[in-house]
């Protein structure tokens, strides 16, 4: 069953999409081993770290259809979902009903959370902040509701890891020697404004926590997702094959995380 609170103030100045879904993104992005298997290992590394511990009351930011909220609410946690998207807010609702998942909506974004402070033990934020208007004072309102020694957790797309700096050379090179058609957008080249506000990546998040949040832990997910040609690489390989060097990488990604293609960061309010 669900909630949905009273609608708080939007900031109208900022140029944040107050009606975002997925659907026309995905159809951009790339096809392939490589990105079937980020798509799974992303969702369950972040909930990992979302789920760790003891349960109490969590907040997930931009929490989109909340697809975690069922199993966080098996393992005992309190469940609150913020979604600036109306169609994300209607998903979730639908979501929680069918799974029998109490589930608290509240329609507001990210740079004004309509909740006290210190009043969460646990903040989510999944491939979300490089959507906010005002990153920084989203963070900012991220630690003003956590609870002395609660944990925020925060996973962002890693536009500093290898397999973007590295496309972007082979883009560069193929758009000289035009072997890719003028003004195509490919999937990292900047985003901005394609679709994010800015490019996240790891000395830029701690940038933006450093001043509200004490960082405990980075985690890296993937290395080489999307880079030029890797998933045709894959593809002739047997299954079993292809999956081992995903895994592979997958676990080199989590000890150089600056590199990989997913960053996880878990920070503490002091």
């Amino acid at each position: 069953m669900t909630r949905e609170k009273e609608k708080p103030p939007l900031a109208e100045a900022n140029p944040v999409d107050l009606d975002w879904e997925p659907e026309p993104l995905l159809a951009d992005w790339p096809r392939g081993r490589d990105n079937d298997f980020i798509m799974v290992r992303m969702e369950d590394a972040f909930f990992e770290k979302a789920a760790a511990g003891a349960p109490g009351r969590l907040l997930d930011v931009a929490c989109g259809a909340a697809r975690h909220a069922p199993e966080l609410h098996r393992r005992g946690w309190k469940v609150i979902g913020l979604e600036p998207s109306p169609a994300m807010i209607a998903k979730a609702g639908r979501s929680a009903l069918e799974s029998s998942t109490p589930l608290d909506l509240a329609r507001g974004i990210g740079e004004a959370l309509p909740f006290r402070d210190a009043s969460f033990d646990r903040v989510l934020c999944q491939s979300s902040l490089d959507h906010f208007a005002n990153p920084s004072e989203g963070m900012h309102q991220i630690a003003r509701v956590l609870k002395p020694g609660g944990e925020a957790v925060i996973g962002i797309v890693n536009y500093g890891g290898v397999s973007c700096r590295g496309s972007r050379v082979v883009y560069a090179l193929g758009r000289k020697l035009r072997l890719i058609k003028r003004g195509k957008h490919l999937f990292w080249d900047t985003p901005v404004p394609h679709e994010h506000t800015f490019e996240a990546n790891l000395p830029t998040l701690k940038r933006l926590g450093g001043p509200w949040l004490e960082l405990e832990e980075v985690y890296g997910v993937s290395l080489l997702w999307a880079f030029p040609g890797w998933g045709k690489l894959l593809r002739p390989l047997p299954y079993p094959a292809a999956r081992a060097v995903l895994r592979g990488l997958d676990v080199l990604a989590r000890v150089l995380p600056s590199a990989s293609d997913f960053v996880i960061s878990r920070w503490r309010r002091a």
